[in-house]
């Protein structure tokens, strides 16, 4: 794994403003990743199957990740679909992109 890129890992936390509406508040994390692992046939697939359509995966160090739903990297926006250890140390994020 060769960490040479970077994403942005966003926490929403929602809330009550003073009106009552319901607001939501992102916070964003930087860290190193490794984004050239692209998904496999067979992940794809799978998931397309399930109704997903993944379209990038990216690997970390797993005491990086906090469960973040959401990543941001080049501009885009994705929702992480599936987060799984590669090994002890190492978190792969499976993730479809998220169209504004």
């Amino acid at each position: 794994m060769t960490l040479t890129d970077t994403i942005r890992l966003i926490t929403q936390k929602k809330a009550e403003d003073a009106d009552g509406y319901s607001t939501v508040t992102e916070t964003a994390v930087e860290v190193k990743c490794d984004s050239g692992k692209g998904i496999t046939r067979a992940e794809f697939y799978e998931a397309y199957k399930a109704g997903i359509q993944l379209s990038a995966a990216f690997e970390l160090w797993a005491c990086d990740y906090g469960g973040q739903t959401f990543i941001e990297h080049n501009g885009k926006r994705y929702k992480v679909e599936r987060a799984y250890p590669i090994d002890r140390d190492i978190l792969q994020l499976n993730c479809s992109e998220v169209t504004r």
